[in-house]
């Protein structure tokens, strides 16, 4: 993980070196997100989970030609899943910081583009709610929680659209709970999440907005 994050750094430095070819953008997104998978050996069903905060990301985009670039940076983001078992719901979420890495194909000069690719997430901010018959009965927050996965590795993909408007779907590739996380409850070890699968699906709705200089520049391209 440290190498990846060295070279993140490196490619970032080149990036900017080679400033005709490069330029940032500034986005944040609303995510409606759940979980494909079972908890406590039944299968996860539930509402969507809404989020509209906190969602920031600053990415730098490299492009090849006016068709074809990439782009990598750094966002923050609040993702989870709501569980539902009758009388009984259970919510769960994390902040995470989010290391994207993406090709773009399309128009790049302020056009339409679509891009697919994978970044890597360090959940740093873990919740979990529970309720029952509405009534919340049960409430923990945790820094760099052992109760889910410190590094999640998720694909994407999506649109850019004209003005900035963007579209959408990402699938964690792992467990977003921790199956081995246990705990002591009245003096015996227990595990909450053993022989779970909780992989999560999200679909956004966002916007990016270009740096100062990448509009200067896409604007002597457009004349």
């Amino acid at each position: 993980m440290k190498k990846l994050i060295i070279l993140f750094l490196l490619m970032l430095m080149v990036w900017q070196a080679e400033a005709q070819k490069t330029y940032g953008t500034t986005g944040g997104d609303l995510i409606f997100s759940t979980a494909i998978g079972q908890l406590g050996g039944s299968d996860i069903s539930g509402p969507l989970r809404f989020s509209a905060f906190y969602h920031a990301n600053h990415l730098v985009h490299y492009d090849f030609s006016s068709n074809t670039g990439i782009y990598m940076g750094i966002g923050v983001r609040n993702i989870g899943f709501i569980a539902d078992f009758d009388s009984l719901k259970v919510k769960f979420r994390s902040y995470a910081l989010s290391f994207p890495l993406a090709f773009k194909l399309g128009e790049m000069d302020g056009g339409t583009y679509f891009f697919a690719g994978v970044a890597m997430d360090l959940m740093f901010a873990f919740k979990e709610k529970r309720f029952v018959n509405n009534d919340r009965v049960y409430r923990q927050s945790q820094w760099f929680s052992p109760r889910t996965r410190t590094f999640v590795p998720h694909v994407f993909a999506g649109v850019c659209m004209a003005y900035g408007t963007t579209l959408k779907v990402g699938y964690y590739l792992s467990n977003f709970l921790n199956p081995d996380y246990a705990r002591t409850e009245n003096g015996i070890r227990v595990k909450p999440y053993a022989n779970s699968e909780t992989n999560l699906i999200y679909f956004s709705l966002g916007w990016t907005v270009r740096n100062k200089e990448g509009k200067a520049r896409f604007r002597e391209r457009r004349g």
